[in-house]
This record gives C-alpha cells, sequence and structure tokens, in this order.
C-alpha cells in the first residue's frame, strides 16, 4: 500500500502543478528503444539487453525546466544461466534543456528522478525503488513538432545486499502533444 501510495504522489503533484497553467504548457510524448548496460555488481549477473522507452514530458513554455514520467521495459538475459530477467521502470524525473528556444533544432538536456523497479528473473525478484541521472540531445525535424532524441541514463536500483545499476542507451522520436 505504501509502495502505491508513494508512486502516485509524483504524479499527484505534477497533474495539480500544471492545472491552473496548461495553456502556458508545451507538452511531448516520446517512444524509443535502444541497449541496456549493466554496471557494478550486476554485470556480474547479467549480459547486454534491450529496452523500450515510452515517456511523456511537460514543461512551462518560457522554463528550461520541466517534468517527465516515463515507463521503461528491459530485457537483460543472465550471465550465468541462459534466463532472461524483466524489468520494469517506473520513473518521475526532472529534465533540464537548453538552449529554451522553441526554434532551436538541436538541444541538449539533462534529467534525473526517482523510481520504482520490478525486477523479475531467476536472480532477483523484487520492487526496489532507485535513482537515475544522465542527459540526451534532440534534432528537431521539419515543422519542430517532431524530433528524434538519444539519452542515457545511470539508474541506480536500491535492492537488499548490493545495488543494482544500469545504463540504458535509448534513441527514438518525441512529438509535440501541445
Amino acid at each position: 500500500m505504501t509502495r502505491r501510495l508513494v508512486m502516485l504522489v509524483p504524479l499527484a503533484l505534477l497533474l495539480v502543478a500544471g492545472a491552473p497553467a496548461a495553456a502556458q504548457q508545451r507538452s511531448h510524448a516520446g517512444l524509443g528503444g535502444g541497449v541496456i548496460l549493466p554496471s557494478g555488481d550486476a554485470a556480474d549477473f547479467f549480459d547486454e539487453g534491450w529496452g523500450l522507452v515510452v515517456f511523456g514530458r511537460s514543461s512551462y513554455r518560457r522554463s528550461a525546466a520541466g517534468g517527465q514520467l516515463d515507463f521503461q521495459y528491459w530485457n537483460v538475459p543472465g550471465a550465468l544461466s541462459s534466463d532472461a530477467t524483466d524489468i520494469f521502470a517506473f520513473t518521475f524525473n526532472v529534465v533540464v534543456t537548453f538552449p529554451q528556444r522553441e526554434d532551436a533544432k538541436l538541444k541538449f538536456y539533462l534529467l534525473g528522478g526517482i523510481g520504482f523497479y520490478s525486477v523479475n528473473g531467476p536472480v532477483f525478484d523484487t520492487w526496489p525503488f532507485g535513482l537515475n541521472g544522465g542527459g540526451g540531445v534532440e534534432l528537431a525535424l521539419k515543422g519542430a513538432k517532431t524530433a528524434l532524441f538519444a539519452d542515457a541514463r545511470f539508474h541506480n536500483l536500491f535492492t537488499e545486499g548490493s545495488d543494482v545499476q544500469f545504463l540504458p542507451i535509448n534513441a527514438g522520436l518525441k512529438f509535440r502533444v501541445r
């Protein structure tokens, strides 16, 4: 019950904070995929895998900062067995984009935040809390309503014993919704 409540708090804050200024917001949705690289102790248990990401991002028009909710699915094969581990990541992130001009063709961003992860496999079966941080780049396509993106984020999952760490490197498309 506590985990569900903690997962809903960031979503509720984002919705409540954005409601009065909905006309002043810009919103984006995106999807992509890429490679998942295990790091630290996780490299002893996992090989490189693949992943998918779906996200929603919102920010005020004259602000470089915004928020992003995302869902990621990672499939990482075991280093010691042929069984793969499925990891579902639900994260809430603060995103800072620069330059903040809407007409810029090339933009860079930093993002980081908190998340909950469902790890299901032969080595782990748990719901750890975690932190993530990284950066990326966006290239606007014609009309500036769609952009290509590429990013990398380090994820640290707080598990019993030693922490589990991954570095997903994703690329995909981002669409302006509003």
